[in-house]
């Protein structure tokens, strides 16, 4: 048709103000997409608003948090989601770069909207409507957890999108609406997403393990039995949560049953020793029951579910806070891993009464048959004032960057500094949870100025906890003072919450006619755990050997010669292992395959918070040829301490470097230093790792092993693995290599002396197996004569 008027601006949005409207007999030519940089400038998408467009460059979800009310997810321009400004710069400090982070922000973000006007829960809500995008598979339920909406995760675009601008947003509208009442979902017509989850972590070093979680209003009471008391209901009027009662948890008894059972499946799976609690109900308070009944409930949950006595929890200590909140803090721990020594302490300050929740200490030590060893430390659980409503404990406490409250959070910060250096200055002692404060804002700085490390930052300098008005930072953190330093061993963030929809929820519970709850871990709070691996157990001294008597027969092996050692050794005589590496049949606990949550890419892999002494450098020395005295090249890349691992990354015939830090891989291209080129997370921390090109496209990709299971990696992404097979024995050493010439890389064990060749990724019998040198040998892998296989060398 034909459309005659003048053109106007409607909220942002250009419209025509038709004064005729002729409809064309010739057939219109097909309209084909303009292309446009994601990050492009309001000019240039003024320029296509209401046109046909096709977005270039990579997306990422940054923003779920309105997808179940309204069908809309943003997406940053880039590999990564957005950055909460005060998370990565101190505002009091470093305000311009700050300002700019912000103007980033709202520069490189677009909204993805569902084609629809109407709500999917709410006031005038279509309720009966599929939500759109939250799963890619478009199915509700169990089934549809491998594929959901996640913060961080990488959006492909299909077919072109329509540029528009309305609630003060550029956003893309597809040609169609997504989903209708007859049950209809395009979905994946639109988008897809890359799937993002991730097992809880694995070993992180250590003995013993502690964590801090927000378990999002834990509460035993029911709004159901509070007077007056009103609820959030569901689609069908069902009451689901307590609406501002007292009661700030699940209303009815099958809405707590669903709130526990995520939050029991998260503490168990994340299996800490030690794990400080924020914003469980604070009994008496609440009804003037007693202070630990709502403990002692997750407690009985937790050990029912784990089918065993194995949780306990720290009694509340005789003289507890004054004016305490509704929700308060607590611990449980393993009885078998650790023992609380002493009763805990409340720090009971102005600065706190009244304002948040008064910080909770406790004294552990590790435990070895039943009894304490190792020293002992001291976990300290907090919840600072929040950024929200406005305290008037301090006058105009107010900061455009660091919300609400700012002063008071570092007033409480510097109370509680102060109180450790008073109470516990001779302990190594681990300031854990939900301070409400990003990891470059002032209450932090108060720590790290006093000479705490942050092992968020430490360990994973670039991850998150929290998800806020399509913004990534950490406001979960483990402070640590020098003697505690020297106990952590490893640190990560389990992202099972900030990514995650709230439509996951139970206190989202069918809000819309496709059911999006289930019973795992995912979406159980807000809030991610952060674990950390202590080593406190000492090592055990061996004791003196006893002199060894001069043999009067030699060894049965062959007697070392006389001669010098051969420069190629000879295969020991000795009786060979088994041909065949055992089990064939992976092991009982073999875990499933593990999607890893990526993490965003780091402007510059150089620390930016204190860490322990490394025991290497990051200095690289390169030489082109057998000949030169000095190195043709000298670069530093990545930290002190991180794994170095090498291999072409790029497929230009050319090795260059990548490192490892906790399961972040950070690679680069080129022999140079700068930020790195490829960011992802892959694996578990304490994942043995190996390079090889397992496709035979000519790039090295990564391997993880875990056990006797082998997790391979087709990309340099983070996501499933796409080949898992199980090999040998634990036990095993692992060896990477083209094996037969094709081309293709494989996974070898070695045990003993035996080489038990693998020249497929698959589990099985070895197809055949080969003595080679001595067990305390020295292995090396490689292609000797160009043949195109690699075969053994060993060094003696």
């Amino acid at each position: 048709m034909e459309v005659r008027g003048t053109v106007t601006e409607f909220h942002g949005l250009t419209e025509i103000n038709a004064a005729a409207i002729t409809a064309l007999e010739e057939k219109p030519a097909a309209i084909e997409p303009v292309e446009i940089a994601c990050n492009a400038t309001a000019a240039q998408r003024e320029a296509v608003e209401g046109m046909l467009v096709r977005v270039t460059g990579p997306l990422t979800v940054t923003n779920n948090y309105a997808t179940n009310q309204y069908g809309e997810v943003g997406l940053a321009c880039g590999t990564q989601p957005l950055w909460q400004p005060s998370e990565r710069f101190n505002p009091s400090e470093n305000p311009e770069q700050v300002r700019a982070l912000d103007a980033y922000n709202a520069a490189n973000v677009l909204v993805l909207d569902d084609g629809r006007s109407r709500a999917y829960f709410g006031r005038n809500a279509q309720t009966n409507v599929p939500v759109p995008y939250l799963f890619a598979d478009n199915a509700a339920g169990a089934a549809a957890q491998a594929a959901p909406v996640r913060v961080g995760a990488a959006a492909t675009l299909h077919g072109g999108l329509i540029m528009d601008f309305r609630n003060n947003s550029w956003k893309l509208q597809p040609r169609f609406p997504v989903t209708l009442e007859d049950g209809t979902d395009r979905s994946t017509e639109v988008v897809t997403f890359e799937n993002t989850r991730a097992a809880a972590p694995g070993n992180l070093g250590g003995d013993i393990s502690l964590a801090s979680f927000n378990v999002l209003n834990y509460f035993s009471s029911l709004g159901e039995n509070e007077k007056g008391c009103r609820a959030y209901t569901d689609r069908e009027g069902n009451p689901i949560a307590a609406n501002r009662c007292k009661v700030r948890g699940a209303y009815s008894p099958e809405s707590f049953a669903r709130q526990q059972t995520k939050i029991v499946r998260a503490i168990n799976e994340l299996d800490a020793s030690v794990l400080g609690l924020q914003e469980i109900e604070n009994t008496a308070r609440v009804s003037g029951g007693d202070r630990d009944t709502a403990v002692r409930a997750l407690v009985a949950a937790l050990n029912a579910d784990a089918q065993a006595e194995r949780w306990a929890y720290v009694p509340s200590p005789a003289k507890v806070g004054e004016n305490e909140d509704y929700i308060r803090l607590a611990f449980i721990y393993q009885k078998d891993k650790v023992r609380a020594v002493g009763p805990s302490q409340i720090l009971n300050s102005e600065w706190y009464t009244g304002t948040a929740r008064q910080p909770l200490a406790q004294s552990f030590q590790a435990v070895v048959d039943g009894e304490g060893v190792g020293p002992e430390f001291v976990v300290i659980t907090n919840h600072f004032k929040s950024k929200g409503s406005l305290s008037k404990r301090i006058a105009n406490d107010e900061d455009v960057y660091q919300g609400n409250n700012n002063l008071l959070r570092t007033k409480q910060a510097e109370t509680l500094r102060d109180w450790i250096a008073a109470e516990f200055a001779d302990k190594p002692v681990f300031v854990v949870g939900d301070l409400n404060s990003y990891s470059k804002e002032d209450p932090i700085r108060v720590f790290e100025k006093a000479g705490y490390t942050n092992l968020h930052g430490h360990f994973q300098p670039d991850s998150y906890t929290y998800q806020f008005s399509g913004l990534v930072g950490s406001l979960d953190h483990v402070l640590v003072n020098p003697a505690a330093a020297k106990l952590a061993t490893g640190g990560q963030v389990w992202n099972i919450n900030s990514p995650e929809s709230v439509a996951l929820e139970y206190s989202r519970y069918n809000y819309n006619v496709k059911n999006l709850w289930d019973e795992s871990a995912f979406r159980s709070s807000d809030h991610d755990p952060f674990k950390v691996g202590l080593k406190v157990i000492p090592e055990k001294e061996d004791p003196a050997p006893a002199p060894e008597p001069t043999p009067t027969q030699p060894e049965p092996t062959a007697p070392e010669p006389t001669a010098p050692e051969p420069t190629q050794p000879a295969p020991t005589p000795t009786q060979p292992e088994p041909t065949a590496p055992e089990p064939t049949q992976p092991e009982p606990t073999t875990p499933a395959p593990e999607p890893t949550a990526p993490a965003p890419e780091p402007t510059q892999p150089e620390p930016t918070t204190p860490a322990p002494a490394p025991t290497t450098g990051n200095m690289f020395y390169l030489s082109n040829t057998w000949q030169a005295t000095v190195a043709d090249l000298v670069f530093s890349y990545g930290r002190a301490g991180d794994e170095v691992l090498v291999g072409d990354w790029d497929g230009d015939g050319v090795d260059t470097f990548a490192v490892r830090r906790g399961n972040v891989f950070y690679v680069k291209n080129s022999l140079a230093s700068g930020a790195a080129d490829r960011v992802f997370s892959y694996g578990r921390v304490g994942n043995e790792v190996l390079v090889g090109d397992w496709d035979g496209d000519g790039v090295d990709t990564f391997a993880v092993r875990r056990g006797n299971v082998f997790y391979v990696k087709n990309s340099l992404a983070s996501g499933a693995a796409d080949t898992v097979f199980s090999y040998g024995r634990a036990s095993d050493a692992t060896l990477a290599g083209d094996f037969d010439g094709d081309g293709r890389d494989t996974l070898s064990i070695r045990r003993g002396n035996t080489i038990h060749v693998n020249n497929s990724l698959v589990s099985g019998n070895a197809d055949y197996a080969l003595p080679y040198g001595r067990v305390s040998d020295e292995l090396f892998i490689g292609d000797w004569d160009s043949n195109g296989t690699d075969t053994p060398t060993v060094r003696r």
